[in-house]
């Protein structure tokens, strides 16, 4: 007799799951003459294993693997198998890095600017590719995006505005971070002129 089927997560910091010794050992395996026990694994892409004894301690690969027991007397007269399914899932999050803040400049006469974003760095367990969007909070409280990953130039306008990064693994599995933008209004923009001075006798009005 077989186990049951069984879910396992991946283990820590990679996108296999291996086995611990026994852990899948037949549950029931006997016969009144000597008999021999071999195992078939069908993976996740529909390649083989095999081998005999027990299969604990094999590496199983993310998705739903296959695995066969069959039992045979040496002699070759009798024989039973069974099977049952083990599914690895990757629950294990993405890591994201967000490139350093940046401070910058308008240019003269401009109340906000062009700003071209580097994405962000990151690295998954299972994933070679991650979906990748971002949302711009601006200092005015509007929230504009999400933007995918290829729209990296953003006008943005005068104060602070935080940048969220989001990446979505194959698996679904997400994860941010936080990038501030500063944009500050050129200077030489803020020219005052209070006019001339005047004197204002009580009693009477003057029109600014």
């Amino acid at each position: 007799a077989c186990q049951p089927n069984i879910i396992m997560e991946n283990d820590p910091g990679v996108c296999t799951w291996t086995s611990q010794a026994h852990s899948l050992t037949p549950l029931l395996a006997n016969s009144n003459c000597p008999y021999t026990i071999k195992w078939k694994v069908t993976n996740p892409d529909k390649t083989q294993s095999t081998g005999n004894n027990d299969v604990s301690g094999y590496v199983f690969q993310p998705g739903v693997s296959t695995v066969k027991y069959f039992i045979r007397e040496n002699s070759g007269s009798q024989g039973d198998s069974c099977y049952f399914n083990v599914t690895v899932t990757d629950d294990q999050a993405p890591v994201i890095t967000c490139q350093a803040p940046i401070s910058t400049v308008t240019t003269a006469g401009k109340c906000d600017k062009d700003i071209t974003l580097i994405l962000p760095t990151w690295k998954d367990n299972c994933s070679k590719s991650v979906n990748m969007t971002y949302t711009v909070h601006g200092p005015d409280n509007t929230i504009k995006g999400p933007f995918t990953s290829t729209a990296l130039t953003f006008k943005f306008i005068v104060g602070v505005s935080q940048v969220i990064w989001t990446i979505t693994d194959d698996a679904g599995n997400t994860a941010q971070c936080y990038q501030e933008v500063s944009v500050t209004a050129d200077n030489k923009d803020l020219v005052p002129n209070a006019g001339s001075d005047a004197i204002i006798c009580e009693g009477s009005a003057y029109k600014i």
